[in-house]
């Protein structure tokens, strides 16, 4: 199985400069869609971690992680 990469993001063929349109447009034309209730995501993932520990541990080996990669 090859190598599969997203299509590079291309500027507006309507000819629109940058940084004109908003992020709801500009979501649309990259077919991104979410939920659209701020609600719906409160308290999403709560479950991933068994409790405030493990997650401290995630973050502290997600930050060094980044900070020796870069």
């Amino acid at each position: 199985m090859g190598l599969r990469t997203k299509a590079p993001i291309t500027p507006s063929t309507r000819g629109e400069e940058r940084g004109t349109r908003s992020l709801a447009e500009l979501a649309a034309a990259q077919g991104i869609t979410g939920p659209q209730d701020f609600d719906a995501l409160f308290g999403a993932g709560t479950d991933l971690w068994d409790d405030d520990q493990d997650f401290e541990a995630f973050l502290a080996s997600l930050r060094e992680s980044r900070r020796t990669e870069g």
